[in-house]
């Protein structure tokens, strides 16, 4: 019991006594360092505030004229050290239904060696395509089909 009483004081005269008290630091950093590369005339290093978006960076990048920045997240919060890559647009070239070989033909959805040459057949037949919905004229080629390809196709 003398034991007990004994330390009880000398733990309450610790604390009187002020020993210093710890110091606690933010570890994090108060600001974020970005990378950024790709589409955009001033790459490199860009400097902003913990917590910003997406969108808090793209307001300070100077895009080039093929930057696709539509399929960007603004809401994406960004962390120290990201790399953000500026993709470039996609060139959409589609394939000529009046001048395509069987070869490029085929890489049409859906669309196979039989199909490719009926499309050349037709062609042959009855001379150049006026209009894409024409194609469906062709055997093997229906409106599902003819839906299913219609963005990848051009006169």
């Amino acid at each position: 019991m003398k034991y007990l009483f004994l330390m009880m004081v000398l733990l309450g005269l610790l604390f009187v006594s002020g020993i210093p008290k710890p110091v606690i630091t933010n570890l994090k950093p108060q600001q974020i360092e970005v990378n950024v590369t790709g589409e955009v005339k001033n790459s490199g290093k860009f400097t902003l505030d913990n917590y910003s978006t997406m969108e808090d960076l793209l307001v300070l990048l100077d895009f080039t004229s093929d930057a696709e920045i539509q399929y960007l997240n603004p809401a994406q919060i960004l962390f120290h050290h990201d790399l953000i890559v500026i993709p470039k647009k996609e060139v959409f070239s589609c394939i000529s239904i009046n001048t395509a070989t069987i070869e490029q033909l085929i890489r049409l959805s859906g669309i196979g060696d039989k199909t490719a040459t009926a499309i050349i057949e037709y062609r042959e037949q009855y001379g150049l395509f006026h209009s894409l919905e024409e194609l469906m004229n062709v055997k093997g080629i229906g409106k599902v089909k003819f839906e299913t390809i219609k963005d990848e196709i051009c006169l």
